[in-house]
This record gives C-alpha cells, sequence and structure tokens, in this order.
C-alpha cells in the first residue's frame, strides 16, 4: 500500500517542460494509395480493376508552438495515384505536337497492367494539440488541417515512364486541389532542442483532379520527422 501511494504521488508530481517557440522539422512519410470516381467504375481509359499503389511524402515544415498546440506550415512533395488493370480493348492514347508518344492500345492488351502516379506539390496547414503525456519524454498528438495542392503531369508506367504533356494534363485536369489531413502523432524529447516524431496520416483529396471523370485520390501513410526547435523557453507543466 505504501509503495502504491508513493508511485501515485511521483507520477502526479512529475515535472515535463513545453518547448515554446519556432521549429523546423524535416518528415519522410510512405504507405498506400488509391482512388475514388464518382463513377461506378473508372472510365475505360483507366482500367477496369483498381489496386493500391506504394505513395510517399517528402515534407520540409515550419511551426510554432506555445503550450500544448503547435501551429505547422512548409512544402513538400506528394506522389498518389494507383494501378489498374485492363478487362477489354482500349483505345486511350497520350499524344503531343508530334504524334503519339508510346501508349497505345498494343501497350494495355500485352502488359494487362499499368500504374498512374499523380504527383503535388503541396502546402499543409496543420494544427495540433499536445492531448497527453505517455511518460517524461514522449507525448501523443493529434493533428488536423489542410493540404493545399499544385497539381502537376501525372507519370504513366506502361512499359516504362511516360509523362503528360502539360497542355495535355490542362485540358484535362484541375491545376489546384486540396487535401484533407489527420494525423496521429507521437513525439519523443531526444535532448533540450531536438525531438524525434512518428504516427499515421490520412489524406483525402477534397477536390476532384480530373475535370470529366471526378477522380479523388486517397492515402495513408507512416510518418517519421526530426525536429529542432529554435528556443528553449520552458513552460513547467505537471503530468496527471
Amino acid at each position: 500500500m505504501k509503495f502504491l501511494s508513493t508511485t501515485i504521488l511521483c507520477f502526479c508530481s512529475t515535472v515535463l517542460f513545453a518547448q515554446n517557440g519556432f521549429f523546423l522539422q524535416p518528415e519522410i512519410a510512405g504507405g498506400v494509395s488509391n482512388s475514388h470516381f464518382t463513377s461506378a467504375q473508372p472510365s475505360p481509359e483507366y482500367g477496369s480493376v483498381q489496386h493500391n499503389i506504394f505513395s510517399f511524402q517528402v515534407m520540409l515544415d515550419v511551426g510554432y508552438k506555445t503550450g500544448k498546440w503547435e501551429f505547422t506550415t512548409g512544402l513538400g512533395y506528394f506522389r498518389t495515384g494507383y494501378a489498374g488493370r485492363s478487362g477489354e480493348p482500349l483505345t486511350y492514347s497520350i499524344y503531343n505536337t508530334t504524334g503519339i508518344i508510346g501508349i497505345n492500345t498494343d501497350d494495355y492488351l500485352s502488359l494487362g497492367t499499368f500504374t498512374v502516379y499523380n504527383t503535388h506539390i503541396i502546402l499543409p496547414i496543420k494544427v495540433g494539440y499536445q492531448l497527453f503525456h505517455l511518460n517524461e519524454r514522449l507525448t501523443f498528438a493529434p493533428y488536423l488541417g489542410a493540404e493545399f495542392a499544385y497539381n502537376m503531369p501525372r507519370i504513366y508506367m506502361i512499359g516504362g515512364p511516360k509523362t503528360e504533356l502539360m497542355e495535355d494534363f490542362n485540358s484535362s485536369c484541375y491545376q489546384y486541389g486540396v487535401f484533407g489531413l489527420a494525423e496521429l502523432k507521437i513525439e519523443y524529447q531526444a535532448s533540450k532542442r531536438t525531438e524525434i516524431t512518428g504516427g499515421v496520416s490520412d489524406h483525402y483529396d477534397l477536390t476532384p483532379l480530373i475535370r470529366g471523370n471526378q477522380e479523388y485520390d486517397h492515402a495513408i501513410l507512416v510518418n517519421l520527422g526530426m525536429r529542432y526547435n529554435f528556443t528553449h523557453k520552458t513552460v513547467s507543466k505537471t503530468m496527471l
């Protein structure tokens, strides 16, 4: 009983230190991606069967922390998309000013499968809150936010990478979009100025990519980052 009382007393009186101020955080993430179409099936040029593909994101974030709140923005590269398998003859082709660049019906029929990579330059805006402390160094923090995307020409993997021309992309796709973001993160205080972060994030396209076929990308990623705190202004607090 005495041991239990002592343990509870020590736990309740543990003093933690929250760093207030600006921070810089490079981060990488990898996971799976697929696309949702408003029609029952994608139009024939996108294949009749869809599969997940590997998706990744590279970010350089800058943020500000005050108390338990964290406000973050930054710049990054985000690749989404899906894989397909054609179940019928296809006639879809990509053209440039001199003619076809190599995607035709024979490519689809002989290879059977293809991959479409959608690439984005993103600017995230997200808010996090240190919900509770697992111990003196580990903190659990959920985040909500949005990623504003500059969409770039698609890359088709059909017997080799083939990049869509900008004029073709602009004629069929929207240049800008927005992803909704939800993230669960663990933050580990490695030293006075550095933290290691990791977690899982869910990214869902709130705006369609393709004008006619209303394509919405969805990705679930596992994240790993390193945070450097520029200032070391601490605020003591008690973990309950």
